[in-house]
């Protein structure tokens, strides 16, 4: 059969022009992949803030008989959480600043640290190259000295100031408007039960991440306490700084403990002696045992159960993808993803079991 040569020439440059745009959709993708990841933790958190806030809302509402309506109770929760927010980084992070950089100073310069870094170097120089850690220290050391001159701190506040207000409108949209935000989200799809099961998994999402959310920052402030009162108890420097350093690692289960504990059990022997160092590791592994055996059951409870070789895993790949924001969101993350899967299979099961019933 004979062919129109103009319909090849047309066949090739429509190839062409399709190859095209495929190359420029990939570019275009690559160029602001990393613009939309930003996005995507952003609104997460902010979902993070707006299930803790709306599970702080809904108990205070029921507390209260619901004699107040639970807009105003959303609103007073939201600016208290920003005047506790702002107020913290206000009072206290020039403190642990100062605190940081002053410890972080004189564990270097301790003549009779080196002999320990030695040995310790030996054990462990074929799992980790101290002298990568050194280096680590050292930059964030510069960095938060840095930090404490005026224009430093302004370029800081500026550079963080657009994340901030984003964060904070996000939160708020999603803490008082989340039915219209699930509405919204589901126009686009043609079939009620599709919209059905997009709102069963994000209110089941939202109920469970506001647990975890809530359950997590009640032990982070425990431990924090608990570790203050036995580091002043002690009379071990810094105090304030490797109790908030306890209570900001228990976001890492099994091994945020352990990793705390290190800086303070190394300040007792370097400004105490070994007397001090051991008392120190006494009163730690009692904080851990009061955790492991009725804080942890009675707070977390199933939560967020995970392995602890799970755990390692997770922190190095979200290390790996995003650096310290993705080591810290790996938990949460994970506790998404089940929990998305386990309501999926749950609507799933109420869907076929009752075909004639329409989910709410």
């Amino acid at each position: 059969m004979w062919k129109n040569k103009d319909d090849s020439v047309i066949t090739i440059q429509l190839s062409t022009y399709k190859t095209l745009i495929i190359i420029a959709l990939v570019a275009f993708t690559v160029y602001t992949w990393h613009f939309f990841v930003n996005i995507l933790v952003i609104l997460y958190i902010a979902f993070l803030i707006a299930s803790l806030l709306r599970q702080i809302s809904l108990k205070i509402y029921n507390f209260l008989k619901q004699k107040i309506p639970l807009t105003l109770i959303q609103l007073l929760t939201f600016l208290s959480f920003i005047g506790l927010f702002f107020g913290l980084i206000i009072n206290i992070a020039s403190q642990l600043i100062n605190q940081t950089v002053e410890f972080v100073s004189q564990i270097i310069t301790t003549p009779n640290l080196e002999p320990l870094i030695n040995n310790i170097n030996h054990y462990i120089s074929p799992f980790v190259d101290m002298t990568t850690v050194t280096n680590w220290i050292t930059t964030f050391t510069t960095n938060l000295v840095n930090l404490q001159t005026p224009i430093q701190g302004a370029k800081w506040a500026i550079n963080i100031l657009p994340f901030t207000v984003f964060i904070l409108l996000a939160t708020w949209y999603l803490l008082i408007d989340f039915n219209n935000f699930l509405q919204n989200l589901t126009l686009l799809l043609p079939d009620d039960r599709d919209k059905n099961l997009v709102k069963h998994l994000f209110k089941q999402l939202d109920i469970q991440v506001g647990r975890w959310a809530k359950a997590q920052i009640l032990l982070m402030f425990i431990i924090g306490i608990a570790s203050f009162i036995v580091l002043s108890f002690l009379h071990v420097p810094y105090a304030l700084l490797l109790a908030t350093l306890a209570g900001l690692l228990e976001i890492i289960p099994n091994f945020g403990p352990t990793i705390a504990a290190i800086p303070a059990i190394l300040a007792g022997l370097i400004f105490g002696g070994p007397v001090k160092a051991i008392s120190v590791l006494i009163g730690y592994l009692l904080i851990q045992q009061l955790e492991n055996n009725f804080l942890v059951p009675y707070i977390m409870g199933s939560i967020a159960g995970t392995h602890p070789l799970l755990t390692i895993l997770l922190i190095m790949f979200g290390q790996a993808v995003m650096g310290p924001v993705g080591a810290i969101l790996s938990i949460p993350v994970f506790i998404t993803i089940v929990t998305l899967i386990k309501s999926y299979k749950e609507f799933d099961t109420i869907h076929y079991a009752k075909p004639d019933t329409k989910t709410t």
